[in-house]
């Protein structure tokens, strides 16, 4: 059975632990994984250049300069270089990582699938977007509500801590488990799994920026 980028997405955000990981791990596709969450990650320029799109009418004629719409578009230019290129590195992160990771888990047991730890990869992603976009707008809802009728800042970081709790918590879990249903091991192993390829990621890191301090410090002689 195929189904659409969006479906698989929705049905991990709104029900994963019945239907929605089991979805992801037969029919998602990590193209599907990858487009999705290009677009997901889209969203935020789109609603930010649409905004400015419905204030610039609103304001004064002689907010229309020339220096003005020449800012307006230099800034709208940024946002595409840092979509770009946060879409880039992350390509390329998740695309290391991906074989990192999939070589620990073999060694522990589990199957051996690059592409499927890409797209699962790819589809956390993507599902962290969502879930982060749906809490918090609950999140600002709740505050606003609560902050006008008491007036509390405490009520009001109370809600905030545990929009973001819930979503550490969500994240973690659904990850471990849509990761352990796609690799065939279990959630503990996964876990370890992803410490030791953050640790192995870490050596690399290190010694990437010892040889590149060691190059600077012969070109500087």
């Amino acid at each position: 059975m195929e189904t659409k980028w969006y479906s698989d997405f929705w049905n991990l955000l709104t029900q994963p632990f019945k239907g929605g990981i089991d979805q992801v791990v037969q029919y998602g596709t990590l193209k599907k994984g990858f487009l999705g969450t290009a677009l997901l990650w889209a969203v935020p320029y789109i609603l930010l250049g649409l905004f400015g799109a419905l204030l610039f009418p609103l304001l004064p004629r002689s907010e229309f300069s020339a220096m003005g719409m020449l800012l307006g578009a230099g800034v709208g230019f940024f946002f595409i270089l840092a979509y770009i290129a946060s879409i880039i590195w992350s390509f390329v992160m998740v695309a290391v990582g991906s074989y990192v990771f999939n070589w620990v888990a073999v060694k522990m047991g589990g199957t051996d699938d690059v592409q499927s730890v890409m797209k699962v990869q790819w589809y956390l992603q993507g599902y962290e977007v969502l879930l982060c976009t749906c809490v918090y707008t609950i999140v600002f809802i709740l505050m606003a509500i609560f902050g006008g009728l008491f007036g509390s800042s405490t009520l009001a970081n109370l809600i905030s801590s545990l929009g973001s709790l819930v979503i550490f918590v969500l994240s973690i879990w659904v990850g471990l488990e849509l990761m352990a249903r796609q690799t065939m091991l279990t959630k503990m192993k996964v876990f370890i799994a992803g410490i030791v390829t953050s640790v192995i990621f870490i050596v690399i890191t290190l010694i990437f920026m010892a040889l590149l301090g060691g190059c600077a410090s012969l070109v500087g002689r």
